[in-house]
């Protein structure tokens, strides 16, 4: 039987880009289902920002030839759940326009914390979690995976990633999302 390792496996995460987006104030309450209280949400396309912070034109990290990921969010939907454990997770599907027209599709599982009796708060209808002026900010962390034909990108498809985020919440509603999306190399 071999001994366990006394170290960590040399691992890093290369930054790749950011994005934010306003989440559409028309949520679908779907209602309180067995495994908590089920509701849809939708992106604000026309305020959706996918851009690098560095404003860097190439992902040098990855080697020559690839380019950073800057465009906008041209459709995006969340199937979330609200958890009696207080957690909140969802299911994201989306698609991001390049800047040079290129498409880019993403699906991920989002998960958030919000706080310690929300959920009971949200069912009993007495939860108004945050304000326009002082919103509560929930981390949110994300495992995207990602599709295109795009060569230029094609390094989005072969890399697992996980991305770190928070949510806006104002009026117990997800108003904003925030992320920075890594690849795992």
């Amino acid at each position: 039987m071999a001994a366990p390792r006394g170290y960590f496996l040399d691992r890093a995460l290369l930054y790749l880009f950011s994005y934010n987006t306003e989440i559409e104030h028309r949520t679908q309450k779907i209602g309180i289902v067995p495994e908590g209280a089920r509701y849809n949400e939708s992106a604000r396309v026309g305020d959706s920002r996918v851009y690098n912070v560095f404003r860097e034109k190439s992902q040098g990290g990855l080697g020559p030839g690839f380019k950073a990921v800057t465009g906008r969010l041209i459709a995006g939907f969340d199937r979330a759940l609200y958890r009696s454990d207080d957690v909140i997770v969802g299911d994201v599907q989306a698609t991001i326009e390049t800047d040079d027209g290129e498409l880019i599709g993403t699906r991920y599982r989002a998960t958030a914390y919000l706080r310690p009796g929300g959920y009971a708060a949200y069912v009993a209808g007495i939860d108004r979690a945050g304000t326009e002026n002082v919103p509560v900010q929930a981390p949110i962390v994300i495992t995207p995976s990602f599709e295109t034909q795009a060569s230029a990108y094609q390094f989005l498809v072969t890399h697992r990633c996980v991305g770190f985020g928070r949510a806006d919440v104002i009026k117990s509603e997800i108003r904003r999302l925030s992320y920075d999306i890594y690849a795992m190399t």
